[in-house]
């Protein structure tokens, strides 16, 4: 019996044996008694398909392969998680800021037809321009000491941001619970208010008076109040305006 080696994991075996102890390969008949096992004249028949064992080093290999394999794909699968939902914290987060801007658009094209709609509701007026059927009863309007537009002063100014022109009888000779002016809106000059004294106090004596003047639409409904402080000195009238509903604006007259 001679002592030949595996061709492939190189063991030290008997001729004899058909296959390799330590892997499993198979041997051939004539290859005993040549180094290496192997008859180097050959030609010796090819090798059958192998399916022994792998040995230590190539199981070690294999696993660290992969393990490698496997880092490599959780990282990238949490690489691609990170992208995605920071990709949809940053849509979210423009959405909000476009429905956020679109809104402030909307409210702001949405402001001069509200205002128009509280004018009309303010003068006793439906959509279509008709007089409300639910209006108020039309007050009368009793001058005590009728005053003619010829002995009233002229104010210039706005309430809030909308532009008025009041005519207004002078201070020192009005009586409470009488009209003693009018005023009207400068982008529509044909509606006009009257305004009705209801509170007259003299702070001091250069001519300082705390004036309040209750305002009435042309169908003689209570639309708006001014409460403000009157100076003789310059003609000047300030105060607090609130309207038919409860909302207040700073108007400002000389």
């Amino acid at each position: 019996m001679a002592l030949i080696k595996c061709r492939e994991c190189g063991h030290v075996m008997s001729d004899k044996a058909e296959k390799c102890p330590m892997c499993g390969c198979p041997t051939f008949p004539g290859n005993a008694g040549y180094p290496g096992g192997m008859n180097p004249s050959g030609p010796y028949p090819p090798p059958p398909p192998y399916g022994g064992k792998p040995n230590k080093s190539q199981t070690w290999l294999y696993a660290i392969i992969g393990l490698l394999l496997a880092i490599i794909v959780a990282g990238g699968g949490y690489w691609w998680l990170t992208q995605n939902s920071r990709q949809r914290t940053g849509q979210a987060e423009n959405s909000s800021v476009a429905t956020t801007t679109d809104n402030i658009k909307l409210d702001a094209a949405e402001q001069p037809a509200k205002s128009d709609a509280d004018d009309k509701l303010a003068e006793g007026q439906n959509d279509s321009g008709a007089a409300n059927e639910e209006a108020a009863p039309v007050e009368q309007k009793v001058n005590s000491k009728p005053v003619s537009n010829g002995d009233m002063m002229v104010f210039s100014g706005s309430i809030g941001p909308y532009p008025i022109t009041m005519h207004l009888a002078d201070p020192s000779n009005m009586s409470e619970g009488e009209f003693v002016g009018e005023y009207f809106y400068d982008e529509r000059p044909n509606s006009v208010f009257s305004l009705m004294l209801t509170d007259l106090e003299t702070i001091n004596i250069h001519g300082s008076m705390r004036m309040v003047l209750k305002e009435y639409s042309p169908q003689g409904k209570h639309t708006g109040t001014f409460n403000g402080q009157y100076e003789a000195r310059g003609q000047f009238y300030s105060g607090n305006f609130t309207n038919s509903k409860g909302q207040h604006f700073y108007f400002e007259l000389n």
